[in-house]
C-alpha cells in the first residue's frame, strides 16, 4: 500500500511575460486579419445590386449602388439583361475611370461595345474600360470604347 505524499503539488507556473506578450501578438494579428478580411469583402464581393432573381450587378472602388442602378437600367434596356438568363455585370471606378466587367460564356461580339457604350453615356462617360469575364474569374479581354462622335453623356462626368 502506497502512502499519500506528504508535501502538496505545487501550482503550474504561471506564463512568463514573454509567453503572454506572443499569445495578445497573435490574438492581435487575427483580430487584423479578420477586420481586413471583412473590409476587403465589402469592398469589392459585398456591393452589389439586384436587379432581377436572375440578375445583378456588382459595384466596387468609388462607384455607388447609384450607378449599379443606371448600369442595371442601361443593361435592361439594350437587353443584356433579359429577366431569364442569370447574368452579373460589374463596374467598377477609380483615378482611371470606369470599368464595365461583363461576366459571360459568350465570345466577345460587336454587340457588347454597344452595350458598353450604353453604359458610359449613362454615367456620364465619353469613355469606359470593358471586360469580359469567365465564370472562373479571368479577365479574357479587355478593351476600351469611347462613345461616337456627337454623343453627348446623359449626366455631367465627376472628373
Amino acid at each position: 500500500m502506497t502512502t499519500p505524499d506528504p508535501t502538496p503539488s505545487a501550482p503550474p507556473p504561471k506564463p512568463t511575460v514573454s509567453v503572454q506578450r506572443q499569445i495578445i501578438s497573435w490574438v492581435l494579428l487575427a483580430a487584423v486579419l479578420i477586420a481586413t478580411g471583412i473590409v476587403i469583402y465589402l469592398k469589392y464581393f459585398g456591393r452589389r445590386v439586384k436587379m432581377s432573381d436572375v440578375e445583378e450587378v456588382q459595384y466596387a472602388g468609388s462607384a455607388t449602388a447609384d450607378d449599379a442602378r443606371k448600369v442595371g437600367k442601361a443593361l435592361q434596356q439594350s437587353h443584356y439583361f433579359d429577366g431569364v438568363t442569370e447574368a452579373v455585370a460589374k463596374i467598377g471606378r477609380d483615378s482611371k475611370g470606369w470599368t464595365l466587367t461583363l461576366v459571360t460564356v459568350d465570345p466577345p461580339m460587336l454587340y457588347h461595345e454597344s452595350v458598353a457604350q450604353d453604359v458610359a453615356k449613362t454615367l456620364g462617360a465619353r469613355t469606359i474600360t470593358l471586360r469580359f469575364e469567365n465564370a472562373k474569374g479571368k479577365i479574357t479581354e479587355e478593351r476600351t470604347v469611347n462613345l461616337p462622335k456627337g454623343v453627348v453623356p446623359s449626366t455631367q462626368p465627376d472628373d
